[in-house]
């Protein structure tokens, strides 16, 4: 359930900064067929290093990233955390 949100939670974020899956390749420096199948969830074993290698080429602190996959309000997990 955890691999099918981050992968969506990639998916979504690239198209909302307007970024094709080329894009998001060269600024990770990560084959683009590799970051097609983590999208469609083909290639479930993400490691941290490439996930952390997505998420910085996404704009987003890592942090903005796991509360948009988890649907979560930062402030929330500010105050909770």
């Amino acid at each position: 359930m955890l691999d099918e949100k981050i992968c969506q939670a990639i998916r979504l974020l690239r198209k909302e900064k307007g970024l094709t899956q080329k894009d998001l390749a060269e600024l990770s420096h990560i084959d683009k067929s590799y970051i097609g199948k983590i999208e469609r969830q083909v290639y479930r074993n993400l490691t941290i290093q490439t996930l952390e290698k997505i998420i910085d080429s996404l704009g987003v602190t890592h942090e903005e990233f796991f509360c948009y996959a988890l649907g979560l309000d930062e402030a929330t997990v500010v105050i909770n955390g």
